[in-house]
Parts: C-alpha cells; structure tokens; sequence
C-alpha cells in the first residue's frame, strides 16, 4: 500500500496582483503628499495675504477729497466714503466707495483710486449746481438741471423759484410730472434767468415765467403747453424772449405770450391804456 504526502496548494499572491498593489499604493501616497502640499501651499497664501493686508505697512494713511473746498461738505464726503485711517487698503472697494459717496445729495459724479506708497485713497468728486428752489415749510430745497434736490436753504438766495411742485427730500428727484418746468428753467440763458422770479405752471396748463425787474416785475411770460416744450423748442422762445427783454418798450407791461415760437404777443396793463 502506497501512501504519500499531499501538495499544498500555492497561496503566494500573483507577482503581477502584487506589483499593481504596490504602484496603488504608491500613487495614493503621491496623491496625499500633493493634496497635503497644495494645502499648506493655500495656508501659506492665505496667512500671507492676511498678513500684508492688516500690515500697517499698507493701510490708509490718509484720505484726499478733491473737488470739495468747504470743510464741512469735506467731512461729508469722509463720512459717506466710510473709510478710515487704519484700514487695510486692500479691502478698500473703490466702486462700493463711489457708490456710497454719490448717494450725498450735492454729489454729482465720483471717482476713487488709490496708491500704495504711501497708502493712500483719493476721492475726486464734481458738485452738482442749484439752479433754482422750491419751497417746502418754511425752508427752500435747492435743485439742479435733473430736478433732484442737492441741498437746503433759508431763502432763495437769488436762485429762480420753481412753483406749484411738490418738493422732494435732499438727494431724490421731483416728480416726472413736475420736471417739464425744471428743463425750461435749465434752458434759460444767463441773460434771461437774471430777469425770471419763478417759473410755474399757468392756470391753462401751461408753463408760466415770472419777471422780476424794476420795469417787468410781476409781469408773466407764457411759453406753452409743457408736452409742446421740446429743447429746440424752448431754445427758440428764450431767444425770443432775450430780444424782447433788450429791444421792447416793457413800461406797463403785463404777459408776454410765447406759445408761438419766434412770435411776441405783449399785453400791457390797464394804466397804459
């Protein structure tokens, strides 16, 4: 009887299963070491970026308003700009400052730069002008070209008056409805503003000046319907009005109508008669 010794099965793993393991293994390791890397690559830039950010070697050292002479409207701005001396100049928004800043009510167009060295940020700014006032209580709202109120005052100040509006707050416009009388009143020659007290509406709708003067004062000039009121228009009858201002006998006078452009229709009162 013949008896033997069974062969164990070979369970070494496969030198190719065993090779292929061992590349894994090493791109996963690879992999780690360029993700732990690329993290301590962001850390770094982060924490640099931080640092230079908040280093008083580049925070603003100063403000400069330019464009704005009286020194408390200068402080307006500095207030409305939010910027402060030690701030990181990085973070400073240069458009969220301009933004901000044209949000003063007199403020016209704004523009912010800034250098490094030394830190500091420049806020240009261009005023808006009043052309006329509006009465609200017993103050006056100042307003520019647009209609929008760029301020207050205790009186005219020889400013054009605009009547029958009604009055918006410091920084808003008036109403669409009101804004046919402000683009005459910015269609007005130098010449021809200094003799008008007040523009208005007339009792037909109409758009009324009002004369001041020792010879016209309280005397109306009627220019038209406001929707007939377009800038060549109105160009037209300001000329026309110049002329007749300079070259017309004004003793009594009382209207002078203008709804027909390049045509000069006077009315003089009953003691001429």
């Amino acid at each position: 009887m013949t008896t033997g010794t069974a062969e164990r099965p070979d369970t070494r793993p496969d030198p190719r299963i065993a090779e292929r393991r061992q590349r894994v293994s090493a791109d996963r390791r690879f992999r780690l070491r360029r993700r732990i890397a690329a993290a301590l690559v962001v850390a770094s830039l982060v924490g640099l970026t931080w640092y230079v950010a908040n280093s008083p070697v580049v925070d603003v050292d100063e403000v400069v308003i330019n464009g704005v002479d009286d020194p408390a409207r200068r402080a307006e701005v500095l207030a409305a700009s939010g910027i402060t001396l030690g701030d990181p100049l990085l973070f400073v928004s240069l458009d969220g400052t301009a933004a901000a800043v044209e949000q003063v009510p007199w403020v016209d167009i704004v523009r912010v730069t800034r250098s490094w060295n030394p830190g500091v940020v420049e806020v240009s700014v261009t005023n808006r002008e009043a052309i006329g006032a509006v009465a609200d209580g017993d103050r006056w709202l100042l307003i520019d070209s647009s209609g929008r109120t760029v301020g207050t005052a205790d009186d005219p100040a020889g400013l054009v008056v605009v009547g029958g509006v009604t009055p918006a707050p410091p920084g808003q416009r008036l109403a669409p409805v009101d804004l046919p009388l402000v683009g005459v009143l910015a269609a007005l020659s130098e010449g021809v503003a200094t003799r008008v007290a007040e523009v208005r509406p007339g009792s037909e709708g109409t758009v009324e000046l009002v004369l001041r003067g020792s010879d016209v004062d309280g005397a109306v000039v009627v220019l038209g319907q406001p929707a007939d009121l377009v800038p060549a228009e109105v160009a037209t009858k300001v000329r026309t009005l110049a002329n007749v201002l300079a070259t017309v006998d004004l003793s009594c006078l009382a209207t002078i109508d203008l709804r027909v452009s390049d045509t000069a229709v006077l009315t003089r009162g009953e003691s001429c008669a």
